[in-house]
């Protein structure tokens, strides 16, 4: 957990029955199943750690009450610390339609709070919401939302494009990228990444570097490339900004795209194989085209213990007039034992001559009724 240096709300609330002066009745704040709180640390208190860019999504977390008491305890209101903040309370049918006020003895309550981040902007964010109850001037809940909203960067160019580059060739592309540190805890720290482990990333020394009109913001350039030993295929990937903030785990900021292709010996068609959504406990084939002047001795490897493929030879239809040929055929195979979510991986599909081809494969696997397939490969017309 991020140590921001926010205070914690206490975790029993209590006020006073009029009509017994020396009753009291409780309200007790539950953990949720997605609370994450330090040790020790209050449950009225929803810690949602970094978020960034380049969307900030809005923080949503349900804080869950009983009242402990044999009375029932009356809301009076919900009053957020600001406008970024909303906070709301089941709608009861049973009742005939009304919002629930009245909490029964042992009942349970869920105040569900939400977190405008674009509102809040960047920075440590620490936001109320209190509870009041009939009767009762001060607050008899104080609910927080705390976290850090890291800066948005920005990029010198809205992409990284290296176009159509022959295999063994290596291009460079330079990125200047400026962040807004103010707003960053001390003693943080940023870089620029690649999210393709073929591009690399070095900064380089320049007038930029540093020097901004804005003496809260730090300019740095970065020279981008694709080097001489890059996959075949597609190349994709994201340029963003890592964040280190002291005690946090890093995270990313910002980004934009990395685009291009090498080209080689070989290639395929379709360059990704999407499988979409997959049914769990069933294996799902898929296949791609292997092109290209080295179609001999070809091997394949996965990067997912999920995923086997082979590559074979298979005479292609032939059509009027023209005799028939071979086509080289890689069949892809997501096994029955991968779990539920979503497969994120690659094939890599190499030539005797020491070209190495990469296919990004992708599918999501879902409990089995939830998934409707089609009943032949889109490529050679087999039953799956």
């Amino acid at each position: 957990m991020c140590p921001f240096p926010v205070m914690a709300s206490p975790v029993r609330l209590s006020s006073k029955d009029a009509s017994k002066s020396k009753s009291e009745m409780h309200l007790t704040v539950l953990p949720g199943a997605d609370l994450v709180t330090a040790p020790g640390a209050a449950p009225s208190n929803f810690d949602f750690g970094q978020v960034g860019g380049p969307t900030y999504a809005p923080v949503v977390h349900q804080f869950v009450f009983t009242n402990q008491s044999n009375t029932p305890v009356t809301l009076d209101r919900i009053t957020p610390s600001c406008s970024c903040t909303t906070a709301s309370i089941p709608f009861d049918i049973k009742s005939g339609g009304g919002y629930t006020m009245v909490v029964k003895p042992k009942q349970e309550l869920g105040v569900m709070v939400s977190l405008n981040l674009e509102l809040a902007g960047a920075g440590p964010v620490h936001k109320t919401v209190w509870l009041f109850v009939k009767g009762q001037a001060a607050p008899a809940a104080t609910l927080t939302m705390e976290g850090l909203v890291l800066p948005l960067p920005d990029f010198s160019d809205p992409d990284v494009t290296f176009g159509d580059v022959k295999a063994g060739s290596e291009l460079s592309r330079l990125e200047t990228v400026s962040v807004n540190t103010s707003s960053l805890p001390v003693g943080s720290k940023w870089t620029v990444v690649s999210s393709n482990p073929d591009v690399q990333v070095a900064e380089i020394p320049n007038p930029a570097t540093g020097a901004s009109a804005d003496p809260g913001t730090q300019a740095r350039s970065y020279k981008v490339t694709l080097p001489s030993t890059a996959h075949l295929g597609t190349v994709g990937g994201r340029l963003s900004v890592l964040f280190s903030v002291p005690g946090c785990a890093d995270t990313v900021s910002g980004f934009v795209p990395i685009l291009g292709s090498v080209t080689g010996d070989i290639s395929s068609l379709p360059d990704t194989l999407v499988f979409g959504s997959v049914p769990a406990g069933q294996a799902t084939k898929r296949q791609a085209f292997i092109m290209g002047s080295e179609l001999d001795n070809l091997t394949v490897t996965s990067g997912s213990p999920y995923i086997t493929a082979t590559v074979t030879t298979q005479p292609a239809p032939a059509s009027a007039g023209a005799p028939s040929k071979n086509v080289t055929i890689l069949t892809a195979t997501i096994g029955a034992d991968a779990p539920l979510g979503s497969v994120s991986s690659s094939l890599t599909v190499a030539t005797s001559g020491g070209q190495q081809l990469l296919i990004p494969v992708y599918a999501d696997v879902a409990k089995a009724e939830a998934v409707s397939l089609p009943g032949f490969s889109p490529l050679m017309g087999g039953k799956h």
